[in-house]
């Protein structure tokens, strides 16, 4: 069970320190790059790609300016893929869905919700240059069609730029336990306690709660998902 614990551990979120402070966090990093295109599309936030390895320093780097704030990617706003290029699936999904000119990594792209490339940038950079490269991309993502105001924020009612959003899953602390299991294997046993697009929020046996992107989920999983939210709400 401790190993299943560790394995879950990159897709949890603590539930309360967000709640607490009321400020938004830093996007956690998800490293399925398909997953990160399906929680981008869910959540109608920007996708920040990071495309590099663990042997590389400009990658480490700018994952340093992540983990310390000084590039702020705001969950409210994006979603962040840190993906590795040594991986053959990464990298023909990568290559499927983005084109970037250069040779140094990391290569980084800002996408819209929909997977459309905006910006793109490759090799060594500074914080206010990933600020300009933000910037770029959310200039042209208005432009384009996307949403007034901050990407990831209140959007107006109706209209053909904003992405529909699925019924949300009301909170119940008392759904069956069944195995969930992840796109990589991994599984465990929880109930569902509810879902807020892009996440799911999963309740273990000894009570304790965790929270992860519903896209990250089995196909089986997901299916469970569809169903309880095409259920008949109840009166």
């Amino acid at each position: 069970m401790k190993t299943r614990a560790w394995m879950w551990a990159g897709l949890a979120i603590a539930l309360a320190g967000g709640a607490r402070t009321g400020v938004a966090k830093q996007a956690e990093p998800v490293t399925n790059l398909v997953a990160a295109l399906d929680a981008a599309k869910a959540g109608n936030k920007l996708l920040f790609v990071q495309y590099g390895r663990e042997a590389c320093g400009n990658c480490q780097a700018l994952k340093g300016l992540i983990r310390r704030g000084q590039l702020k990617l705001r969950d409210t706003e994006f979603v962040y893929a840190d993906v590795c290029c040594d991986d053959p699936a990464t990298r023909k999904a990568f290559n499927d869905q983005f084109k970037i000119e250069g040779t140094a990594l990391p290569f980084v792209i800002i996408a819209a919700p929909d997977g459309k490339q905006l910006a793109s940038r490759s090799g060594y950079g500074e914080a206010n240059e990933f600020d300009r490269l933000i910037d770029t991309a959310e200039k042209k993502f208005k432009e384009e069609g996307g949403p007034p105001g901050a990407v990831g924020g209140a959007a107006p009612a109706a209209g053909p730029s904003r992405l529909p959003m699925p019924r949300p899953i009301l909170p119940d602390e008392n759904r069956e336990v069944r195995t969930w299991t992840s796109r990589s294997g991994s599984s465990l046993e929880a109930s569902l306690v509810e879902v807020t697009a892009p996440y799911v929020v999963l309740k273990k046996a000894d009570g304790s709660k965790m929270k992860i992107l519903q896209a990250n989920l089995s196909g089986g999983d997901q299916a469970y998902i569809e169903g309880l939210r095409a259920a008949p709400a109840a009166p």
